[in-house]
């Protein structure tokens, strides 16, 4: 049992790993952009040597040219390349042991490469990210939170809970399950090991510091140096400098969210070790002069008052109060005055890296879809603030509830907030609120009544060994200033932070949402959840004494409740898990919970017509019939193909315009009743793209209609 609490981190990547194992999803087909990412991307299909790989976009497509979607994510591209080549290896290697007739029946699929090559290195990143998630939680939490009564469950337990709901949670199985979306794993990894190296060289500094700041002989020996020196300047300057910005660099690289590692880093050593603005500008220009000059008053009245040894022994005393407590202002100023320095070269560090990475991006931007983004994209400020917020509560929403997961959604899938009108507006603007609560907690602090350096889960206890505690004492231990840094840390350093370059804030990004996006974010929700549970547990027993006889009771029914969740977690990981090993269970999931997006509706009908089930496939396509309004959009689609034709220029090249033309008069043959020239429709169709096989298979159904139709006729 020791060695399973003792090592939490091993055992909760391991549910992670297991949570995914599943011989159906790992080995089922290419879904959503696996066909870009993976079987056209030149880099990984080795069309172009590897090298290529530090000069195109992660679809495949060179950076400097403009239908570019400079997305530079070489690290995330090479491990592809790298999980391509051993694929194509052991397919190879499979190819020979099989028979003639097994051979003639793979024929068509010898040119693809296994996915569950692919998806079991996805599902073991899983485990890895979900590991240093649960060892990073070491450095946020204290080491007891979770206790109740004889139960000290310490912070095993918590890392293990905060583990345990990363691991489960069905958010993740976008990223997990989807072969494209390694890059935010690798991300997330290269980002947790820069905090775990700056928070353990940050601890390491600290601890020592208060080592020697409890002896009050080397207190005096150190009073003219920072007590950081104890630790060996090239572990502070490896652990804190270079490794964290070498992880960083590599994060950004990996996908781009990782631009904001060392910004965790800094939000994080502020909260846990000066909480708010106002402590630190307190620590930066305290003065010691008038602790030195009543010092030295006290020393000279020592001095002159021989007669009463008493009062001479309380002076002398009091003296040297005056003097350690000189002398550890000096020692915090010291501490204050180098986290502004580190603050400075971290973010000179990020300035440089993240400018690099904006030269590597050419000189045209990136070619995003403007429906696939209206909320970000929107004219007007208003609009755009409070539709932009709606979907950051969304996201929560998904946190908390994660039922409404789907994989698109773009264009009308998520009406704008327009006006003041909206009821969605109030949950907006408790949002704000609550952010601005937050920020202001962390410029002033909070009248906790607690101090977060003397505060433990004995706080309750009095002075002078009084055991009995007023209210006002119990409120301080249930929420104390400790407390209150632990949430900004989870809200700023781990949820906020690694979403600031997917949130619309900074720039305007290629997606409206998408659950890959909080992957990384969802920790400081875990964080949350596992804070939430351990304050009920102690206000229970604390605040209310009945409850103190039946802490037991509440100690193990929370549990029970939390492994329900996570077996509810579980079971929707696993339905998640199998959606994305298919195409058609994906866009069938999708469309339940999203009929509204064209793109849904048009993958999931397309997908229907595949399996050769059209009646199906032309209800999900033509929900209303409303063809009187399609053929005019229609015609207006028709005019601007032409006039891009006429344009030319490379986001204008005639394979995508076919396509998007032999689409329209598929769409058009939808809404045509005259079957002869719903066929010619057809055949224009599969004319201008052959390869659109939802053309063709939807032409050929109909020919074997026609011609169904034909014998019946025929035998009449």
């Amino acid at each position: 049992m020791r060695y399973i609490i003792s090592r939490p981190w091993f055992w909760t990547g391991l549910i992670a790993i297991i949570a995914y194992i599943d011989i159906r999803a790992l080995s089922g087909g290419y879904v959503y952009d696996d066909a870009g990412s993976v079987i056209k991307n030149v880099v990984v299909n080795g069309m172009v040597d590897w090298k290529e790989v530090f000069n195109r976009d992660y679809w495949g497509t060179e950076m400097n040219q403009i239908q570019s979607h400079k997305s530079f994510r070489p690290i995330t591209t090479l491990t592809l390349k790298a999980n391509y080549v051993v694929a194509k290896y052991i397919q190879k290697y499979q190819q020979s042991d099989n028979s003639e007739e097994e051979e003639q029946q793979e024929q068509t699929k010898q040119d693809l490469p296994p996915t569950w090559t692919f998806r079991v290195i996805n599902v073991l990143l899983h485990g890895i990210v979900t590991g240093l998630i649960t060892k990073s939680t070491s450095y946020i939490l204290p080491s007891s939170s979770l206790s109740s009564g004889s139960h000290s469950t310490g912070s095993p337990v918590m890392e293990l809970i905060i583990g345990s709901l990363f691991a489960l949670h069905p958010v993740h199985a976008e990223v997990v399950s989807n072969i494209t979306s390694r890059g935010e794993m690798l991300m997330s990894i290269f980002f947790l090991l820069s905090f775990l190296s700056y928070a353990g060289t940050r601890q390491a500094c600290y601890k020592q510091q208060q080592i020697y700041n409890r002896q009050s002989k080397l207190i005096q020996s150190l009073s003219t140096n920072s007590s950081s020196i104890l630790v060996p300047w090239w572990k502070r300057l490896l652990g804190i400098y270079i490794f964290p910005w070498i992880c960083m660099t590599l994060s950004i690289f990996s996908k781009e969210q990782g631009a904001t590692a060392l910004i965790s880093l800094v939000i994080w050593d502020f909260l846990k070790y000066h909480g708010n603005l106002v402590s630190l500008q307190r620590k930066l220009f305290i003065s010691s002069s008038n602790t030195n000059t009543k010092t030295n008053k006290s020393i000279i009245s020592t001095k002159n008052d021989d007669d009463d040894d008493d009062d001479t022994k309380t002076t002398v005393a009091a003296a040297a109060h005056d003097d350690a407590t000189a002398t550890t202002a000096k020692i915090e100023r010291d501490e204050a005055r180098q986290f502004v320095w580190r603050t400075i070269v971290l973010a000179v560090e990020t300035l440089i890296v993240v400018g690099w990475r904006y030269v590597l991006n050419g000189e045209s931007s990136p070619d995003f879809i403007v429906a696939q983004n209206p909320a970000g994209f929107a004219e007007e400020r208003f609009t755009r603030a409070f539709s932009v917020t709606w979907i950051y509560c969304l996201y929560i929403r998904d946190a908390i509830y994660p039922y409404y997961l789907s994989p698109d959604w773009s264009g009308n899938s998520i009406d704008l907030i327009t006006n003041w009108n909206d009821p969605r507006v109030m949950a907006v603007l408790a949002l704000w609120y609550f952010a601005a609560q937050s920020l202001w907690s962390m410029v002033v602090g909070a009248d906790t009544g607690g101090n977060p350096e003397i505060i433990t889960n004995n706080s309750s206890i009095g002075s002078k060994g009084n055991t009995k505690s007023s209210p006002k004492d119990n409120i301080n231990w249930y929420w104390n200033e400790t407390t209150l840094r632990q949430i900004n840390m989870s809200i700023w350093a781990f949820s906020f932070s690694p979403f600031l370059l997917s949130s619309n804030i900074l720039v305007v990004v290629g997606l409206m949402k998408a659950d890959r996006v909080i992957y990384l974010p969802l920790f400081g929700f875990c964080i949350l959840e596992a804070l939430l549970i351990s304050k009920l547990l102690q206000g229970a027993t604390t605040m209310r004494p009945a409850f103190e006889r039946r802490k037991e009771q509440l100690f193990w029914g929370a549990h029970f409740l939390l492994m329900f969740q996570l077996i509810i977690y579980s079971g929707r990981t696993h339905a998640r898990n199998l959606a994305w090993s298919d195409s058609l269970q994906l866009w069938e999931s999708a469309y339940l919970v999203n009929p509204r997006s064209y793109h849904t509706m048009y993958n999931y009908g397309y997908e229907l017509s595949l399996k050769q089930r059209y009646v199906e496939a032309e209800a999900v396509m033509r929900p209303n019939r409303q063809c009187d309004k399609a053929n005019v959009l229609l015609d207006e689609a028709f005019r601007v193909i032409e006039e891009k034709r006429k344009e030319g220029g490379p986001r204008n090249s005639e394979s995508h315009l076919s396509r998007s033309e032999s689409n329209l008069l598929v769409a058009k043959a939808h809404c045509t009743e005259d079957y002869q020239e719903k066929g010619r429709v057809l055949y224009r169709a599969v004319e201008k793209d052959q390869t659109n096989d939802y053309a063709v298979n939807l032409a050929t159904s109909f020919m074997e209609k026609m011609q169904q139709m034909e014998e019946l006729q025929r035998g009449d």
